[in-house]
């Protein structure tokens, strides 16, 4: 009889062991499945990744355009200001005074007007004009009544 219950302690032991492999087996799915997540999450951010740093180099190409274009306009108004009068230039900065709410003053800022040549061609030459504040302008749409 202790042929018999050496057996019995065998098959025993082997559902332990079947039990324990498939336990394994199981567990190497879920890892597997975990693995395919990971490799999922980092294609999406490696593709976000890229795409920032698309946008970013976008974002600088275009701030150095804007930044060229306002250097060019700076010097557009520069030129500007030099061709009526130079007023608010100092240090080739453009000087804005905010306005004020005191009582209004006159005072003569520079203006573009029209003269005759002694050769009958019109020339564009700075013409003085009042202003109610006190801020050096450059003339809008309602100031052009003089043309």
């Amino acid at each position: 009889m202790v042929g018999k219950n050496a057996l019995n302690v065998i098959v025993s032991k082997a559902r332990q062991v079947d039990e324990l492999a498939t336990e394994v087996a199981s567990a190497s799915c879920e890892q597997t499945q975990g693995i395919t997540q990971i490799n999922v999450a980092i294609g999406q951010v490696d593709k976000v990744t890229q795409s920032n740093a698309s946008s970013a180099e976008e974002s600088a190409a275009a701030a150095e355009e804007l930044n060229a274009q306002a250097a060019t306009m700076k010097q557009s108004v520069i030129e500007l200001l030099k061709l009526v009068g130079g007023g608010g230039l100092a240090n080739n900065r453009i000087a804005v005074a905010p306005p004020t709410k005191a009582s209004p003053k006159v005072k003569l800022v520079p203006l573009l007007s029209v003269q005759n040549g002694s050769n009958g061609h019109t020339h564009a030459a700075p013409k003085m004009a009042s202003t109610e504040n006190e801020r050096s302008q450059i003339p809008l749409e309602g100031d052009f009544k003089d043309f």
